[in-house]
Order: C-alpha cells, then structure tokens, then sequence
C-alpha cells in the first residue's frame, strides 16, 4: 500500500527532495497550495516567501512541521535525506522507539540503528524503567558493577543521543538530581519521573 504524502510547502527544492525520496520508498507525494482539512500524512514547511511562519490547525492523522528557524516540535531547514526519510517513515510506522537486543539495533521513527554492547545495555535498562529516571549511580552498577564514575555514563548517554535524535527531537532527557530517563512520547505507556 503506498502511503500518501501532501506536502504544503512554497519552495520547489524542498518538494522535489521530499518527491524522490518519497518515490524511492514507494509512496506517493501530492503537492498542496491551500490548507485541507483532513489528510493522513501532512509535511507543512512554515515559512512563507514573506517571511511569515503559517502554523497549521494541526487537525491532520500525521503533521511533520518544518522551519528554517529553531521552533519546538519543528525539524529544522536544511534537513538532511537521512532525516528527513527518518521523519517520513515514522510518521508512516509510528514513534516509539523500540530494541532488538539479541542483535543490538535499536528502532525508531523507522530507523534501524546499530547499537554497542554498552549502548544496548543502557538503552535496555532506561526503556525498561518505563519512563522513569535512572541516577547516575544505578546506571553504572548495572552497566560496571559499581566500578565506573559518572563520566563514563554521561559519555555513553551522549552516544545513545547522537545515535537516537535523527530528528532533532529529544528522546533521552534528563532531571538535574534525579538522573536520566527516555521521553515517554517513545515508550509505549511511559511514565516520567
């Protein structure tokens, strides 16, 4: 089945990007010059030629909003194809981030991600916490036994991060004093600390 895809966008380039990679996938782009009212899959680029951001009624199945400028729940122009096939696929298969971890990848937004030994092992315990945080001190005696510092969980953190956040978005959070925990928007049923 060919997921549609309606693209509200005034620049040219941005819509033949979106065309090849949604023809490469199988899907089929419709370009759109005025607002409909319902569609199952909407790519809106708020910026108008006038300089103006146009924010969509958001009453659509699927919204990926675009902006040149740096906007909460927006991915940011220019965006590469990684990324921006990444979005479109997720909003086709749905946000949660889910981990395979017989064979290390983690999944998300469509993405298969290959994951270290560590990286899986964190990723395991945080999406196993439901949501809730995970401190420093709990996160490096399940990874080392206790025999690591609080360094050594940062730098890991901060790899899972470049590995996961392909749109921009947060998806491992942390709590100043209470420690680490993934957005629950990516758990199914999460919870947050």
């Amino acid at each position: 089945m060919s997921l549609p895809v309606y693209v509200f966008s005034e620049d040219e380039y941005l819509f033949l990007k979106i065309r090849v990679l949604c023809e490469k996938e199988g899907w089929t782009p419709y370009r759109i010059t005025k607002e409909e009212a319902t569609l199952p899959l909407l790519v809106w680029d708020i910026d108008t030629s006038e300089g103006q951001k146009v924010f969509p009624a958001l009453s659509h199945d699927k919204v990926i909003l675009l902006s040149r400028d740096d906007i909460g729940n927006t991915a940011r122009l220019p965006i590469t194809n990684k990324s921006l096939l990444a979005l479109l696929r997720g909003a086709e298969e749905g946000a949660p981030l889910t981990l395979d971890h017989a064979h290390r990848v983690a999944h998300i937004y469509g993405e298969t991600i290959k994951l270290t030994e560590l990286e899986g092992e964190l990723l395991s315990y945080l999406i196993s916490r439901g949501g809730e945080c995970a401190t420093n001190e709990e996160l490096c005696a399940h990874l080392w036994g206790g025999q690591a510092s609080a360094s050594a969980v940062n730098v890991y953190i901060h790899y899972l991060r470049e590995k996961l956040e392909l749109r921009g978005e947060k998806v491992i959070l942390v709590r100043r004093g209470k420690g680490y925990y993934i957005e629950p928007k990516f758990l199914k049923g999460g919870r947050t600390c």
